[in-house]
């Protein structure tokens, strides 16, 4: 008896629910001592070498309230203490998360921009034109089919007074195979719409508002594709892809593809060629008029990492050929002109955050365009809206004979500087540099002096701006650019009408903008 005593009591037991469900790694304790342990897979504990005494024994368990004991220990070898603990289940009535998605956000910033969510609209056969013409105040106007010219305006402003971008870099002169009307709708994650005074940090020259185009910046590993078929013929593909590896290394392949006959039908005045017939208000098809363009993005680099968010290397490449089926006006009616061009393009995009100094973020940006746009109209003949033709002696086109072929090396630079003084205080510093060099030829003609003239341009606007933000209701911005402009052309003209002595010109121009905006949201 007394060596029994001196051994212990061994205290045991079973951790179980309402329903007789056992509890499995419950915490097990006697209270004020170092007993302590865990429940095995059936819910069972077992305390050895105990004291005779009095004790708390604690039960407790994720999703069950506690249990507390008192028990009596006593001079015999083993006693059972099983516990039995009550479901715990709280309920929340309601949980309320406030916050402001990006779009939300641009939409409350200090100048008047209008920024949709293109998420919403992936996968459907919209392209970005078709898109912000959804856009209050924003129009577009397209001359016929897929692929066709288009024009923007907002607010009554177009042309060059519009500036377009993508992710804050400037679209100048990327070429007839990347154009809004052709690039779909799947490659943005929102478009950004600025009437009127554009944004510091967009760097641009433009006085009647700017397109901002907003890519997926965040890396991750996705593939996202589409096709779709319309009428005419129709055809467009969409491939998007990624890869995110756990050391930062990332690559992104953006892929698209537009065909389309566009032989729709038109009423028309109509003549018929041998006969001379004249028919006021034909309903033909239009029969010259397909367009086709293939584009591949691709870049690579790092992402992640302190020395850089975003490091990335890219090329795109692209091309498109478009048939010409009628002139300004149509009664002029082609059946073999057509033009076509391409895009090759190398990027470079850095960005990065707290860069050197807390609050100060860094993001440069660089490409150069060796892509060329050529017209060919080297047939002779007369078509009319039939599709009858008759052949012309001689040499000649159907609106003008040419080969004619421009490369229109274009390349631009933008660094942006933003740095957070606090909560409330920000400044914005931008720098955006164009280079353009036309380099014009002709086959038909390769020794004429009109294409041997330079055409030359160099344009650098630099920007700085001041950001205060009241508290969440109020904010006001100024900022101030310098606009910089070297023009180099030629001029030769004589009372003959030919090419003579040519004057190599250079024009500079140089002025300063000044903005001020101020918003309020409640």
């Amino acid at each position: 008896m007394s060596a029994q005593q001196n051994k212990g009591i061994v205290v045991s037991g079973q951790v179980t629910e309402d329903s007789g469900q056992s509890i499995p790694y419950a915490t097990v304790s006697l209270e004020k001592t170092d007993f302590i342990i865990m429940s095995d897979e059936n819910g069972k504990y077992n305390f050895k070498n105990v004291k005779a005494g009095n004790y708390i024994l604690k039960v407790s368990a994720i999703g069950f309230t506690t249990s507390k004991k008192n028990i009596e220990v006593k001079g015999i070898n083993e006693i059972i203490f099983s516990v039995r603990l009550q479901s715990e289940l709280n309920e929340l009535e309601n949980i309320t998360v406030m916050g402001r998605t990006q779009t939300e956000k641009v939409n409350k910033q200090s100048y008047s921009v209008t920024a949709i969510d293109a998420k919403k609209l992936h996968n459907s056969t919209l392209d970005l034109s078709h898109a912000l013409d959804r856009v209050s105040g924003v129009r577009v106007r397209e001359s016929g089919g897929v692929g066709s010219k288009s024009q923007l305006s907002i607010n009554g402003f177009s042309g060059n007074q519009i500036k377009l971008f993508i992710d804050g870099v400037p679209m100048d002169n990327f070429g007839s195979s990347f154009q809004l009307n052709n690039i779909p709708v799947n490659l943005a994650d929102r478009i950004e719409v600025y009437k009127g005074v554009v944004t510091i940090w967009l760097g641009g020259d433009a006085l009647g508002g700017a397109i901002n185009i907003v890519t997926n910046s965040k890396p991750r590993t996705y593939l996202d594709a589409s096709y779709s078929f319309g009428s005419f013929n129709t055809h467009r593909t969409t491939i998007n892809a990624g890869y995110t590896a756990k050391s930062g290394f990332t690559t992104e392949i953006n892929a698209f593809q537009n065909y389309s006959d566009n032989n729709y039908w038109v009423n028309v005045e109509a003549a018929d060629l041998n006969t001379g017939a004249y028919f006021p208000d034909a309903r033909v098809r239009r029969f010259h008029d397909k367009y086709r363009n293939e584009t591949v993005i691709l870049n690579v680099g790092i992402t992640g990492k302190k020395y850089a968010d975003k490091l990335l290397f890219g090329f795109t490449a692209g091309e498109n050929r478009a048939d010409i089926q009628t002139g300004a006006r149509m009664t002029s009616v082609f059946g073999q002109v057509y033009g076509k061009g391409n895009i090759l393009m190398p990027t470079l995009k850095y960005q990065v955050k707290d860069f050197f100094t807390k609050g100060l973020d860094v993001s440069v940006t660089g490409n150069f365009n060796f892509g060329e746009e050529q017209n060919i109209d080297t047939v002779f003949r007369r078509y009319n809206w039939f599709g009858d033709y008759i052949v012309m002696p001689g040499l000649g086109g159907e609106r003008g004979r040419t080969l004619r072929k421009f490369k229109n090396n274009n390349g631009i630079a933008t660094a942006n500087f933003t740095y957070a003084l606090g909560e409330r205080h920000s400044f914005m510093l931008n720098n955006t540099f164009n280079t353009f060099n036309r380099k014009e030829s002709d086959e038909l003609v390769p020794e004429s002096l009109l294409y041997k003239q330079p055409k030359k341009s160099q344009k650098n606007i630099l920007g700085a701006g001041y950001k205060f933000d009241y508290n969440e209701k109020w904010s006001t911005s100024v900022f101030i650019k310098n606009y910089s402009l070297r023009n180099t052309y030629s001029e030769s003209y004589n009372p003959s009408g030919n090419w003579g002595d040519i004057a190599y010109i250079e024009h500079a121009d140089n002025k300063n903008l000044v903005g001020y905006g101020a918003a309020s949201s409640y």
